[in-house]
């Protein structure tokens, strides 16, 4: 579903732990929704948004795993700046999944740390945040 996720000590996280912590959560709301599907140029709809302590023991404040972002407890602030820029952000990586640029692990799920992936994500967030199209090539 994702790229290999490693815990602090480089451990895989199973996929089982995971899908527990996706077991709960929510839909964008509308209103972001359509703001970032007319940015980015692609239907959001089945993105799911959950909080769960894994992340923060990741050292993250936020994961994306296939169609789940998941945030640290208290980083899903969508009513802030930062809180959107985050989403923005990880709404990039989802993306970056479904078109196949994210290396898979055996079985794993995502927390992959690729230099060019992140500035891409970070460039196309701000993008999308300002207005603009934030379109990438797949």
């Amino acid at each position: 579903m994702g790229a290999l996720i490693l815990d602090a000590r480089h451990r895989c996280i199973s996929p089982s732990l995971l899908e527990q912590a996706c077991a709960r959560g929510w839909a964008l709301p509308k209103r972001l929704r359509v703001r970032f599907e007319r940015a980015f140029g692609a239907e959001l709809s089945g993105v799911r948004l959950h909080e769960h302590p894994l992340v923060a023991s990741l050292g993250a404040k936020a994961l994306c795993w296939g169609e789940q972002i998941l945030f640290a407890p208290g980083a899903l602030e969508l009513d802030s700046a930062r809180g959107t820029r985050i989403l923005a952000h990880e709404l990039v990586h989802v993306l970056q999944q479904r078109a196949g640029r994210v290396p898979h692990g055996n079985g794993g799920a995502g927390l992959l740390v690729d230099g060019a992936l992140e500035a891409e994500a970070e460039a196309l967030a701000v993008r999308a945040l300002s207005g603009e199209r934030a379109h990438f090539a797949a």
